[in-house]
């Protein structure tokens, strides 16, 4: 009965005696213990941060198709569009075009008359024949009133002559930069008369 209960006790305690024995770690090994737990933990955060972004883009996916069924509410509707830059040429010629009392018809045929006479004046104002401004603005008035008549369109030719005036010394010998802008400006008030007259 003794040993029956000596046996029994060398049992119970020789595993504890057997933890009680072994090496505690050396400070070098908790190191790099704690190191390789931090590195596992930025592992499992990166890896929670992928699957956390995957599943947010796989989520706005869903949404965006059942947005576009409509079945939870009306479809978005598209952004609005950006109001457009005011062209202020435009605006001015086109209310000149529209208070001018002639027939529609008639008026978008003086209308085209005049933008061709316009891109011919684009070509006049690189010739060096034509000195002064004063010389070219005459030059194209004159044109104007031969090939449209005097009276026609008298609201378009003084918005498009105060622009011209504007752009231009007051009759004086034409440097080449003012030429080149006198040409762009006709090119433009031609293509903004081709636009109206549609």
């Amino acid at each position: 009965m003794r040993s029956t209960a000596l046996s029994l006790f060398v049992l119970l305690v020789a595993p504890v005696c057997a933890c009680a024995q072994e090496p505690s770690p050396s400070i070098d090994q908790l190191i790099a213990k704690i190191a390789d737990l931090r590195k596992q933990q930025a592992e499992l955060r990166k890896q929670e941060e992928g699957a956390a972004a995957d599943l947010k883009l796989r989520l706005k996916e869903l949404q965006d198709r059942l947005d576009q069924l409509g079945l939870f509410g009306p479809p978005k509707p598209p952004d609005p569009k950006p109001p457009e830059p005011v062209d202020r040429l435009r605006a001015k010629l086109k209310a000149a075009f529209d208070g001018d009392g002639a027939a529609l018809e008639f008026k978008r045929e003086q209308a085209k008359d005049l933008a061709a006479l316009y891109r011919q004046a684009a070509a006049l104002a690189a010739d060096v024949t034509v000195a002064t401004s004063g010389d070219l603005l005459k030059r194209v008035r004159d044109a104007g009133s031969s090939l449209i008549g005097p009276d026609a369109l008298k609201d378009v030719r003084r918005a498009a002559g105060a622009e011209l005036a504007a752009a231009l010394p007051t009759d004086a010998p034409l440097s080449d930069a003012q030429r080149d802008q006198a040409a762009k400006l006709f090119v433009r008030l031609a293509t903004t008369l081709e636009e109206i007259a549609k």
